[in-house]
């Protein structure tokens, strides 16, 4: 599978109409492993922090 990869990525560079081809198998690929993803699930609400700023984080805990 990796040399059929490293062989569409050649052709891509080499012709421009194998491009679109190319583009169209990678988006193909990405929506198959992305759709093999279990789906998350949020079971406490509260409990996850999306910034890294420790002020923001500090003041968060001690709210809760």
């Amino acid at each position: 599978m990796q040399l059929l990869k490293d062989f569409m990525r050649a052709m891509r560079i080499s012709n421009p109409s194998m491009r679109a081809i190319a583009d169209a198998m990678e988006r193909d690929e990405v929506l198959r492993w992305s759709n093999s993803l279990q789906r998350a699930r949020v079971t406490r609400w509260g409990g996850m922090i999306s910034t890294p700023d420790e002020i923001l984080q500090v003041s968060v805990v001690f709210y809760y």
